[in-house]
C-alpha cells in the first residue's frame, strides 16, 4: 500500500490547503483554512452478499479502519468549492479529485487509485452559511472520511525538463534527479502534463536518476497516447511506499 506514517495527522497553517480538481482550468481551493485533518491510512472494506432469488449479488460496505477529519475555514456565500463539498454530502457522491496540502505547493494527500481503484473522500456534513448578509464571510466546517486508501505524496518534480516518450513508456528529466527528489520503483504517480487536462494515474516499474519507466496497463498509462516535451506547468508526483503497523 502506498502510504506514508505522518507524525501530525492534523496541521493549524494558515498556507494549508483543500484543493479540489487540481492541476486543470477548474481548480477550486478552499480559502482561509485554520485546521486540515490529513487522509491517511484509512480503508473501508466491502463483502459481496447474495441471497436466493437475486439475479444479482450486493457489494455492501462491511467495516474496516476509517475515521472522519475536519476542515474549519472562512467562505463567501457562493463560493463554488463550498458548493461541490455541499453536493457531494447531500448526493453522497465520491469526489476523487482533490488533493489535502499541509502547505500549499508542497506535500499533499490524495486518493491512492493505483492500490484501490474505487478509493475516493466522502462528505459527511458541511455547514450552511448564512444569507441573510450575502457579502459576509463566515466561519464554517466540513466533515470528510476516505472510503478507501489515500497516501502522501512526497516526491516532486516540475517543469519544462519533463518529458514522455511513448514507445518505452520513460517520462524522462533533463536534469536527471528523480532519485535524489524521492522517487522510488512502486511508487503511486500523480502525473500533472498539460494545462487543463486532468492529472493521470501511474505507477513506477523502474527508477533512474533521469527516467521513470511507467507500468504498461496500470492506472491511467493507456491515456499517455504520445511524445511531448513538457512546459512550465508539467508536474510530477510520487507516494513512496511504506507499510505502517496494524495497517492491511
Amino acid at each position: 500500500m502506498a502510504i506514508k506514517l505522518m507524525t501530525e495527522p492534523f496541521v493549524m497553517a494558515e498556507n494549508s490547503a483543500v484543493v479540489l480538481h487540481p492541476a486543470t482550468t477548474d481548480e477550486k481551493r478552499i480559502r482561509g483554512l485554520q485546521g486540515l485533518g490529513l487522509a491517511l491510512g484509512f480503508t473501508m472494506d466491502s463483502k459481496t452478499v447474495s441471497e436466493m432469488g437475486r439475479r444479482i449479488s450486493l457489494n455492501v460496505p462491511a467495516g474496516g479502519t476509517f475515521d472522519t477529519s475536519t476542515v474549519n475555514y472562512n467562505f463567501l456565500p457562493g463560493d463554488k468549492a463550498w458548493e461541490e463539498f455541499r453536493n457531494a454530502a447531500i448526493n453522497r457522491t465520491k469526489i476523487l479529485a482533490i488533493r489535502l496540502y499541509m502547505k500549499y505547493g508542497y506535500d499533499f494527500s490524495a486518493p491512492d487509485v493505483i492500490s484501490d481503484p474505487t478509493t475516493g473522500l466522502y462528505v459527511g456534513s458541511v455547514s450552511d452559511p448564512k444569507t441573510d448578509t450575502p457579502n459576509g464571510i463566515f466561519s464554517g466546517s466540513l466533515d470528510y472520511m476516505p472510503g478507501g486508501a489515500f497516501c502522501l505524496f512526497v516526491a516532486h518534480k516540475v517543469g519544462t525538463d519533463l518529458s514522455y516518450v511513448q514507445s518505452t513508456r520513460t517520462i524522462a528529466s533533463s536534469s536527471g534527479d528523480f532519485i535524489t527528489k524521492g522517487f522510488e520503483v512502486g511508487d503511486t504517480l500523480l502525473f500533472d502534463y498539460a494545462d487543463g487536462n486532468a492529472p493521470l494515474y501511474l505507477k513506477a516499474e523502474s527508477v533512474a536518476a533521469g527516467a521513470i519507466v511507467v507500468e504498461a496497463g496500470v492506472g491511467d498509462e493507456a491515456l499517455l497516447t504520445g511524445d511531448f516535451a513538457g512546459i512550465a506547468t508539467t508536474s510530477l508526483h510520487g507516494a513512496t511506499p511504506q507499510p505502517i503497523d496494524d495497517f492491511t
